[in-house]
């Protein structure tokens, strides 16, 4: 017991740190090719997005967990929590996408501050938020099955690929902030099938 739960534990931590880690090493990157204000964009819709995610899935994500977890459940019972979980957070992203999309500019002012939010990186950002939202949930479910290497891989495959996409997208298209939204939405779809 515990050596799987240091086995574990340690996989979570080395992916936790890699991904963490190379995000470090690109502030470099980031202070050559993004202003102060497209920082204040980026927060603000990061935090945005967290406190969204966690308001419009109505923490299912923790039920998740804790039912599929749950060694007195047989498999189909799990199997029964865990979709209805995940298609009943895919549901109330959508409701959330549509309550945001509907109060766009109300949100936009209430984000914004010196710098006005663009209308196209608001909508790509709440895209992102929500398919993020998903791939985080699915991450849990993962997690619960205790399919740790998975997850780590699946992870790490991820922040590397958006971290390649981030560049490629500022560099060689000038997007700028909407490259770091952008690169979630192209990706994001590709990660759910693992």
């Amino acid at each position: 017991m515990l050596k799987d739960l240091l086995k574990e534990g340690g996989l979570y931590t080395l992916a936790n740190f890699l991904t963490k880690g190379i995000s470090l090493l690109l502030i470099p990157f980031y202070t050559a090719y993004f202003t102060p204000s497209d920082y204040g964009v980026i927060d603000m819709l990061t935090l945005f997005g967290l406190f969204a995610v966690n308001i419009f899935n109505f923490q299912l994500n923790q039920g998740l967990a804790r039912y599929v977890a749950e060694p007195t459940f047989n498999p189909e019972e799990k199997i029964t929590y865990a979709s209805t979980a995940i298609w009943s957070s895919i549901f109330l992203f959508f409701i959330g996408f549509g309550v945001l999309y509907l109060f766009e500019y109300e949100m936009i002012n209430l984000l914004s501050s010196e710098y006005r939010i663009s209308r196209k990186t608001y909508y790509l950002a709440i895209v992102a938020i929500f398919l993020n939202g998903v791939f985080y949930m699915l991450g849990i479910h993962l997690r619960t099955l205790r399919k740790s290497k998975e997850y780590s891989l699946v992870s790490l495959i991820h922040a590397l690929l958006s971290i390649v996409f981030v560049l490629v997208m500022v560099i060689k298209f000038d997007l700028g902030v909407n490259s770091v939204y952008l690169s979630f939405v192209i990706l994001v779809p590709f990660f759910f099938f693992f």
